[in-house]
């Protein structure tokens, strides 16, 4: 009771500049090791789409939003290492025009020692390795390929086992017929050339042994398969037991 009131008007005040750091208590951030380099990411921001600083002015109705990346792909794009994506790219080589694709010896991402994929998550911490493929030899691409490239035997001669082969397929760069340790290159485009599988004889043997010829007596010899005489062309199976043998000498080798 008995109160004055008075009502005045205000000073008019200056405008309030906020910044978006001021508004976030903590950006988000995480250490993450890639291919033996340490890199610290922290979270994108961004103001009506567009990627700005924590720096950056809060406007009236802006829209703002602080994410970090999600994926190993949008990591490695995040830190400017998408050129290591391209390491990821199928083996691919062209067996008479046709292409087959060696996924085993493409790139791989590998997360904490285990085998990753691009849209994989990741955490703190993490250790990445983007491998670079490898270049298989014609044998191991045959393998993965499901390709025979020999036709081989087991024998024994003169007491030892050995291992009879021919081939069974023929793979040519240009002209050069391609032997199975050869390394093979993406993208290279081979020949392919089946051959039919034939049965073995004697005289293949002396592709894979060599003989050492008595230096006195005479000079011919016994083909020996089972302890049977047989001839050059006579053919042999798997598990024969062979032998070269000169009248009055031991077995040669």
């Amino acid at each position: 009771a008995n109160d004055y009131i008075t009502v005045e008007k205000g000073v008019d005040g200056t405008g309030a500049d906020v910044k978006i750091k001021e508004l976030i208590d903590h950006i988000p951030r995480k250490t993450i090791i890639i291919n033996q380099t340490k890199y610290v990411i922290e979270a994108v921001i961004r103001k009506n789409q567009q990627i700005v600083s924590s720096n950056e002015i809060v406007h009236d109705r802006d829209e703002i939003t602080c994410k970090l990346p999600e994926t190993i792909e949008s990591l490695l794009q995040a830190l400017g290492l998408q050129q290591l994506t391209q390491q990821l790219n199928p083996f691919i080589i062209y067996l008479n025009n046709k292409s087959y694709s060696l996924n085993k010896f493409s790139g791989k991402v590998i997360k904490n020692g285990i085998e990753a994929k691009l849209s994989s998550s990741y955490e703190d911490g993490d250790v990445i390795v983007i491998e670079r493929p490898s270049s298989p030899t014609l044998q191991e691409a045959a393998d993965h390929l499901q390709l025979v490239l020999h036709h081989s035997i087991p024998v024994i001669f003169n007491g030892k086992k050995i291992v009879l082969q021919k081939r069974l397929t023929e793979i040519y760069r240009d002209e050069q017929l391609l032997q199975s340790e050869d390394i093979l290159r993406h993208g290279e485009s081979l020949k392919v050339v089946q051959k039919k599988i034939e049965s073995f004889i004697f005289q293949d043997l002396f592709r894979h042994v060599e003989l050492d010829l008595p230096s006195k007596g005479k000079s011919r010899f016994i083909l020996l398969r089972n302890d049977k005489e047989i001839g050059f062309n006579d053919e042999i199976q798997p598990g024969d037991d062979l032998k070269v043998m000169w009248p009055a000498t031991n077995p040669q080798t």
